[in-house]
């Protein structure tokens, strides 16, 4: 069964990897689809806590069972 149904980015990698001999970038064929941006740049999550705030460490010793 040599019949596959998506087969468009390995035929694409074919053809680039014979045209082009390093094989570093792949031009990907066209989708139809509008070009998307790379990561915004917004970062998730907490910020840091400031340095001059006091810090405690506190270590709990808890039984086996």
């Amino acid at each position: 069964m040599h019949d596959r149904l998506f087969n468009e980015a390995e035929q694409a990698a074919d053809k680039d990897a014979a045209d082009n001999e390093d094989g570093d970038v792949v031009a990907l064929p066209d989708t139809g689809f509008p070009a998307t941006e790379g990561a915004t740049g917004k970062k998730r999550g907490r910020k840091a806590l400031p340095e001059n705030l006091p810090r405690e460490r506190v270590e709990y010793d808890l039984p086996d069972d």
